[in-house]
């Protein structure tokens, strides 16, 4: 059996708007975050730690995102639990990276969270 295979670019013709991610940015991120919600749910239903890990680092961007550091902080602590749990190392350096993030971007003199 012999194959051919050759290079073709594909193109199609847009039929809607391209949109950037900052375009309508605090919109998309607050339904991004309702659907991350659902996903975690269904994944802590079944017990999968992995969904879950994803779900939670994916959250703690979102809200990360939407400026609510306090919230993107506990979401970031808890999928880097769950991260470390499941030993998925790539979780654990978004956890990190994601707590990074709140601490580089947290507003001076603003209280922290209580743990």
């Amino acid at each position: 059996m012999t194959f051919h295979l050759e290079y073709r670019r594909y193109r199609l013709p847009r039929r809607t708007t391209v949109r950037t991610a900052q375009e309508g940015g605090t919109e998309r991120n607050g339904l991004l975050l309702r659907l991350e919600n659902e996903a975690l749910a269904t994944y802590r239903a079944f017990n999968h730690r992995l969904g879950t890990a994803i779900s939670l680092s994916n959250i703690a961007a979102y809200l990360i995102a939407l400026e609510r550091y306090g919230d993107g902080r506990i979401s970031a602590q808890h999928g880097l639990a769950v991260a470390r749990d499941a030993h998925w190392e790539a979780g654990v350096v978004w956890g990190l990276q994601h707590l990074a993030a709140v601490a580089a971007l947290w507003p001076a003199g603003d209280e922290e969270p209580k743990r």
